[in-house]
């Protein structure tokens, strides 16, 4: 683009950039992937694609947004991962949990919650 043959270039660059941006956006409106947006949602999408690109990671984040997972973080982590990345995960876990317990209430409600979901995060280390 910095060289004499820029002023050549640039066209095929934009029409590249645009041209993909635009094909992403009709394939994924064709096949249904953002069904969940409503109309107007969309063209704010579409606009955020085009105004900003790179699209791939708007797409992604807003196609991520969208999907949900039903199973939970730590049974999905005990499947997933090794028993070493597996204790690591539920150490961290377990210390955010710890830095809530302190910030609330000890005869609360949340308190007992937060308790509990200790209890079974400990629970589940011995299925590692």
């Amino acid at each position: 683009m910095f060289t004499d043959l820029g002023a050549y270039a640039i066209v095929p660059a934009l029409v590249l950039l645009y041209g993909s941006i635009l094909l992403a956006l009709f394939e994924l409106r064709r096949n249904r992937a953002l069904v969940w947006l409503g109309r107007r949602r969309f063209w704010g999408i579409v606009f955020e694609c085009v105004a900003c690109p790179p699209f791939g990671v708007n797409m992604v984040r807003h196609i991520t947004l969208g999907t949900r997972i039903g199973e939970p973080l730590p049974l999905a982590a005990v499947r997933l991962l090794d028993a070493a990345r597996w204790a690591e995960l539920r150490d961290q876990c377990v210390s955010r949990i710890d830095d809530a317990i302190q910030l609330v209430a000890e005869d609360s409600m949340e308190h007992e919650e937060l308790e509990a979901q200790k209890q079974r995060l400990t629970d589940l280390a011995s299925c590692a």
